[in-house]
């Protein structure tokens, strides 16, 4: 789930548009934009949209709009090529209070474990690889978040200061337009 709110305004995220440019991909490469309806209780997405040239994709940004794109997997012949799009965002003044959540920034979710990853199963090599990928992924995020709160605490032990700088950027943000 993205952030709900403009970075400097008081603005409510509502839509998302992505347009994506990649000519002749292929939807086993990956790169594909999936819709969940849960994806804690969901392995697989409601929804999988390949990144085809000019596709236009719009959907409604809420507090259950949780969307993922999967891993990008590129044959050895193609791994000079990216995924490409152009993202929007459009806001409004207001939202209806039962749709309303307090500020926040992206959620992201880890995948869950593949499937194939189950009672019974004898572990393989590629298997135990994938797994020590998982969890190193998993550890990198903590180790992120972990950096972001001290970071916010640390400005708010600056004080006024701190509020100060907060207002300085959100100015300067503003001036830029």
């Amino acid at each position: 789930m993205d952030f709900n709110y403009h970075p400097s305004e008081r603005w409510h995220r509502r839509l998302n548009l992505i347009v994506y440019l990649n000519h002749d991909w292929r939807a086993d490469w990956g790169g594909n934009l999936e819709l969940f309806v849960d994806p804690y209780a969901d392995r697989r997405p409601a929804v999988s949209v390949p990144p085809a040239f000019n596709r236009c994709v719009i959907f409604e940004t809420t507090e259950h709009s949780w969307h993922a794109f999967d891993p990008i997997q590129l044959p050895e012949d193609q791994r000079e090529r990216s995924r490409k799009s152009i993202a929007l965002y459009f806001y409004s003044d207001d939202r209806p209070a039962e749709q309303s959540a307090g500020r926040h920034t992206t959620h992201y979710v880890k995948r869950q474990l593949p499937a194939h990853l189950r009672a019974g199963h004898t572990l393989g090599e590629a298997d135990v690889t994938e797994l020590q990928a998982l969890l190193q992924q998993r550890d990198g995020y903590i180790r992120g978040q972990q950096e972001e709160i001290a970071k916010l605490l640390q400005a708010q032990d600056h004080g006024f200061s701190g509020k100060v700088l907060y207002l300085a950027k959100r100015l300067y943000v503003r001036m830029r337009r």
